[in-house]
């Protein structure tokens, strides 16, 4: 298996290896990353869509992030930290 064979390489290279189990479901965390990623996303590229040819569709995406709302992105940073633990 490939990803077997990646971890033997890795450790071969002085990797240390760690297997950790997630707290919640994987799907758990689709929510808070796009809350994250989208507001990140706007603070990082939103000015530049008054200044730049944006495809419409990223346009729109970039947009959604401008939406979230201080609390909404704290809450979901709060529960990365959390579930980093």
């Amino acid at each position: 298996c490939a990803y077997a064979e990646a971890l033997g390489t890795l450790e071969r290279a002085g990797a240390t290896i760690v297997e950790r189990h997630l707290p919640a479901s994987l799907a758990s965390y689709v929510d808070p990353l796009g809350v994250i990623l989208g507001r990140e996303a706007w603070d990082l590229h939103g000015a530049s869509l008054d200044r730049e040819p944006v495809d419409p569709y990223v346009a729109a995406r970039l947009r959604r992030g401008a939406e979230v709302s201080d609390g909404r992105y704290r809450a979901a940073l709060a529960r990365r930290h959390d579930d980093s633990r």
